[in-house]
């Protein structure tokens, strides 16, 4: 079975909720600079490979490595 590599943009999102813990995907694109929905995707994506694990509230859903 293949392994998948992260891209740059989840590896420099990884490096953000490394320093900032409990962040939203809002926070995490203004702190990467990346587009809104880009983040949103590529925190699916390393949710599903186990990499994020998110924390949800009423209202919003906060991240962090695992």
């Amino acid at each position: 079975m293949a392994q998948r590599v992260m891209s740059a943009q989840q590896r420099q999102i990884c490096e953000f909720l490394m320093q900032n813990p409990g962040s939203t995907s809002a926070i995490i694109a203004e702190g990467t600079g990346f587009p809104y929905d880009n983040v949103k995707k590529k925190l699916r994506a390393l949710r599903e490979s186990g990499h994020v694990k998110a924390s949800e509230s009423k209202y919003r859903s906060s991240f962090q490595l695992t």
